[in-house]
């Protein structure tokens, strides 16, 4: 540091203590603290300009600015920075989702109208269908009457009544023995479905019965889809849920049973659950 800055602050020190033991009055240490805070900006800050940059000096930075803010407008706008090819990829995606999406929904429509079920087996075939080896070597004859049974089973299918459609979700429900001296045979019972992430919403489907039903093997097809039934198929996973009410009410009251089966899979035809819990 300077040694005459350090020497003033020295001196502004010395005032400070002569004022605080009285050996100053303020107006006078105010003077001189005054007098050295001036001599000590002089000092810091000298009154001599800063030397002039020439005019090339300015000319040359404002082109490297207005080049260097080009460049990068340039860039972003151009599409190189990767945004444009990362939406356009998004979009595409997003396509082809609602392509499949829309033709696997067609296709679960079909097998409902043709009372098939939803549920593939063990290797992921459906109940109906026959593998290509099986087709590829059957004799010319056999083919012959399966094809003509095929047929007589479309037409039969074809005009099936709607009950007689394969269900999309069936299981059974029990009552908790802890709970049979508590019901009554006309005690009614709801059978909901509904999504894991809308426990509270409009239910995809509901079944009702008495109590005596139960043990109750619960069948959803079609005729107990609330709304259309696209909002089933679309569904990931749904919960099955039952309660007994002794006043019919659709409203969930304390002194209710009710009992609620695992997420499962829209057209899974084995949930078992029992009503095992009381409203509080």
């Amino acid at each position: 540091m300077n040694p005459q800055v350090e020497a003033i602050q020295a001196k502004l020190r010395q005032i400070d203590d002569y004022q605080g033991k009285g050996l100053l009055r303020a107006d006078e240490a105010e003077a001189q603290r005054a007098a050295l805070m001036k001599r000590m900006m002089q000092l810091l800050v000298p009154d001599t300009p800063a030397p002039k940059l020439p005019l090339r000096v300015h000319a040359w930075s404002a082109v490297a600015m207005l080049v260097l803010v080009g460049s990068f407008t340039a860039y972003l706008i151009s599409g190189h920075a990767g945004l444009r090819a990362r939406s356009e990829e998004i979009l595409a995606q997003g396509r082809i989702a609602a392509a499949q999406d829309a033709q696997n929904r067609k296709e679960r429509m079909e097998r409902i109208r043709r009372g098939e079920s939803l549920a593939p087996d063990q290797f992921g075939r459906f109940p109906n269908e026959l593998s290509p080896a099986s087709g590829a070597g059957m004799a010319p004859a056999s083919a012959a009457v399966i094809g003509s049974a095929g047929a007589t089973s479309g037409r039969t299918a074809a005009s099936a009544p709607a009950e007689a459609v394969a269900p999309l979700l069936s299981g059974r429900i029990v009552l908790d023995p802890k709970f049979e001296g508590r019901v009554a045979s006309d005690d009614t019972v709801f059978v909901t479905v509904r999504t894991p992430d809308d426990p509270d919403g409009l239910p995809l489907a509901q079944v009702r019965v008495e109590v005596s039903n139960l043990p109750f093997d619960f069948n959803v097809g079609t005729r107990e889809m609330i709304g259309s039934p696209d909002r089933f198929l679309h569904a990931d996973k749904v919960v099955v849920s039952a309660r007994i009410s002794k006043s019919g009410s659709g409203r969930v009251r304390p002194g209710d049973l009710v009992g609620q089966s695992a997420a499962v899979q829209p057209w899974a035809n084995d949930v078992r659950f029992a009503i095992d819990k009381e409203v509080r």
